[in-house]
């Protein structure tokens, strides 16, 4: 029986016992979406299902387990695979509807398939393609739920993951050690990027307090010490100034307080009644005269004067 799309890349000359590489498996076949063999569980995962004859070539070839695959699409974008069975139709192949997109395949379009050797992967980056993935309450843990149905990733390439009757796409930007690893029974290490279009939010404003003063006392600490010595002098100023003008106004209110206090009124002298002894009367002087010396008081001798005759 003939198949329309024999084989392609047989590699003839494959030592006994030895692995086959990369490459040496190349078919062509007709692909068309899992659901038409009601395969559509497979939509959550990469694998695919192969003809028989498939089976039978990749076990005389000494493929390793577990088999992965490169899928090439007609305008040569590439992803990879697993497999899942050996029962398709000869010539046909079933594939993930979403893995034909990513290769740009078409119902019935014709892609190549070839056998590859991966590395397990050590390092992946995962950027989700819209904001509403932030809002899974658990995005790692449906991630991690996600992967066990694949077998390898491709860097630049992207999946889907359904979840809650809704479809979230993910990307591979970042993926060590090679462009397409082998993520079975391996521990990988992960990192999520931000979406497109993802913004942080905004921080709540912080209180500014008063500042202290220990911040007060080194407000003039700095490297350009010139203008903290500066700062110094000009504060002794003002505290030298507020210490005069405290010390002048209690100078003129002591002041003020003595010359209203002190000797008010007019300056008054107690001088004797002419002809009456022991009588004083008040008289007052005024300016010119409280300022004259006064005269000095002549010293009193008995039995002196004009004398009087009793009659």
């Amino acid at each position: 029986r003939m198949f329309p799309f024999g084989r392609i890349g047989f590699a003839q000359d494959i030592p006994s016992g030895a692995p086959a590489p990369s490459g040496a498996f190349t078919r062509r076949y007709r692909c068309y979406p899992v659901s038409f063999v009601d395969k559509s569980m497979l939509e959550n995962g990469d694998k695919v299902i192969l003809p028989h004859s498939a089976l039978n070539a990749l076990t005389q070839l000494n493929i390793l387990f577990p088999m992965l695959f490169q899928v090439e699409g007609p305008q040569g974008l590439q992803a990879h695979c697993g497999v899942m069975e050996f029962t398709a139709e000869e010539g046909h192949c079933y594939i993930p509807y979403w893995l034909m997109q990513q290769i740009g395949a078409e119902e019935g379009g014709i892609i190549t398939i070839r056998n590859v050797n991966l590395l397990k992967g050590t390092y992946v980056k995962f950027q989700p393609q819209t904001l509403d993935f932030l809002d899974i309450s658990n995005p790692k843990a449906v991630l991690e739920a996600t992967l066990r149905n694949f077998t390898c990733l491709t860097k630049g390439g992207s999946f889907p993951i359904n979840y809650n009757e809704k479809t979230y796409w993910i990307s591979v930007p970042e993926l060590r050690p090679g462009n397409a690893v082998s993520i079975i029974e391996t521990d990988i290490d992960t990192e999520f990027a931000p979406p497109p279009g993802y913004k942080e939010p905004d921080a709540p404003p912080k209180e500014t307090a008063a500042p202290s003063a220990a911040s007060v006392r080194r407000l003039g600490d700095g490297s350009n010490g010139q203008s903290s010595s500066r700062l110094q002098s000009r504060l002794e100023a003002l505290r030298r100034l507020g210490a005069e003008d405290s010390s002048d106004s209690s100078d003129s209110e002591s002041e003020d307080k003595t010359s209203k206090t002190l000797f008010p009124g007019q300056g008054q002298t107690l001088v004797s009644r002419p002809g009456g002894a022991g009588s004083l009367i008040t008289s007052t002087l005024n300016d010119a005269e409280m300022d004259q010396p006064l005269q000095e008081a002549k010293p009193f001798t008995p039995f002196t004067g004009a004398g009087h005759r009793l009659r």
